[in-house]
């Protein structure tokens, strides 16, 4: 090993230590929510991870742990989606709508990469080593590629969704937003140079991304505290916008609201099968689109969502009180025009189907009754 690839090894190793020991910090912080907690830990340890593998692979030390340089690709993988929802969360204060799917490049990773692990150390070391021949070879390889793409789409779609509509750029002239601009430029410039050595084999450019990334989590590390009052004005600012371009202005919101629950708890509209947005808008007085919004907004559900949970409680209700009823019966009479949607429905809801809530029920019952006696 030369002064330089000692240097590199160094410099990633110690920025790799440094955010896995952050990431351990930061998840036994209590001033932050759990939901923010542990996904930022998680993105902070798959980067030490990536840089530990780095500072193997270009000082050429991967040779004494092969099996090291690939480790972290499954886990950066994830990053991208776990930063998507962080941000989305840190930002909006809202849960972000189900991303499993974007998750399947780091499940596919998994399984991709066991053939790699079942080769000998020196097969693994000939893998890094030799020209990339085979279409295997290439195809792990390239999931390096795949994770920087992956965090600039991920990137991409939050700005798009969350920011772009709501933000002027002017917001970017202050203080902490010129930092953020800053910062979030020299991201995509990281990534963009990784990318481009990737796609056009120049190793000069992979080297000097990955040089990057340790001063880029130094960077963020001394700028944390100076973003907090940006992140507050930001929050306000997509609120205000909102409001501003909301459907729901001059209307009352709160008598708009128990007229729904009225509607639902008292008349039971949800167990007609054919109320569909529109009809529900009618009897509540409003425009479907103005109802569209409250719902998204004061409940955090789309209307299917918000019928449907009624829906199956009361199916639930049924299910207890009358075990012996079929589940088809109970299905059309809580307004489920299928047994396969009831089903689909209740199963996304309970995590199990209605037939097996009723067995489960009946055998604690059954329980119960036994301890009494």
């Amino acid at each position: 090993m030369d002064l330089k690839e000692a240097i590199g090894f160094l410099w990633l190793g110690a920025g790799g230590i440094f955010c896995i020991v952050w990431s351990i910090a930061f998840l036994v912080k209590l001033e932050e929510s759990p939901s923010l907690r542990f996904r930022w830990a998680f993105v902070l340890f798959s980067t030490g991870l990536w840089l530990v593998s780095g500072a193997f692979f270009f000082s050429e030390l991967y040779v004494l742990f092969p099996g090291i340089t690939l480790f972290h690709i499954p886990f950066v993988l994830a990053t991208a989606p776990v930063l998507y929802e962080y941000f989305v969360l840190l930002v909006v204060d809202k849960k972000p709508k189900l991303t499993l799917f974007l998750y399947l490049p780091a499940v596919f990773s998994v399984f991709l990469l066991v053939p790699f692990y079942l080769k000998s150390t020196e097969e693994q070391i000939l893998f890094f080593s030799s020209t990339p021949s085979s279409g295997y070879q290439v195809l792990v390889l390239s999931l390096n590629l795949a994770i920087k793409l992956g965090i600039l789409l991920s990137a991409g779609l939050f700005l798009y969704k969350y920011i772009l509509p709501f933000i002027s750029w002017g917001m970017f002239l202050k203080k902490g937003g010129r930092l953020t601009l800053i910062f979030f430029l020299l991201v995509c410039l990281d990534l963009l140079l990784g990318t481009s050595g990737f796609l056009f084999k120049i190793s000069f450019l992979r080297e000097l991304s990955a040089l990057l990334l340790p001063f880029l989590m130094f960077f963020y590390f001394i700028a944390r505290e100076v973003w907090k009052p940006f992140i507050f004005q930001v929050k306000e600012e997509i609120k205000r916008s909102k409001y501003e371009k909301s459907k729901l202005v001059n209307l009352n919101i709160e008598s708009i609201k128990d007229e729904i629950q009225r509607l639902m708890s008292e008349e039971r509209i949800y167990c007609d099968e054919d109320l569909n947005l529109t009809r529900f808008s009618e009897l509540v007085g409003i425009r479907p689109q103005q109802m569209s919004e409250l719902l998204n907004i004061h409940f955090e559900k789309s209307f299917f969502h918000f019928i449907n949970d009624y829906r199956i409680a009361e199916a639930k209700k049924i299910l207890l009180e009358d075990p012996k009823r079929s589940v088809l019966s109970i299905a059309d009479s809580v307004g489920f025009n299928s047994k396969s949607t009831f089903n689909r429905a209740f199963l996304e809801k309970e995590g199990k189907t209605p037939t097996e809530f009723k067995e489960k029920s009946a055998k604690e019952f059954s329980k119960t009754k036994r301890k009494v006696s």
